[in-house]
């Protein structure tokens, strides 16, 4: 038989350092009802504590006009059109889209 490493009580700490890890709380938003991280602002609309902090649309607004910027300066024919989804396109994963066809 071989002789047994012994493990040191740093090793044993580091290992156990894991265990009392618990998922983050959240909070309901007053506004829109959504979850968020507890002294944050919701993601979903913006409002913190019952005001708006944050304009989460118009962010989204100045998002797509600077991804139509950018692809207008690459050259692309179709910068207008934003795709909203990035699945591919005529592939029917759900029964109800099988279904249907």
């Amino acid at each position: 038989m071989s002789a047994r490493m012994r493990v040191n009580r740093s090793a044993t700490g580091n290992r156990r350092s894991g265990h009392g890890l618990e998922e983050p709380r959240t909070s309901v938003c007053s506004h829109c009802k959504a979850p968020h991280l507890r002294h944050r602002a919701c993601s979903a609309c913006g409002h913190y504590r019952g005001r708006l902090v944050t304009d989460v649309a118009l962010k989204a607004e100045k998002k797509v006009e600077k991804q139509n910027a950018r692809r207008k300066e690459m050259g692309e024919e179709r910068a207008e059109e934003v795709k909203d989804e990035k699945k591919p396109q005529g592939v029917a994963t759900t029964p109800e889209a099988l279904s249907t066809k």
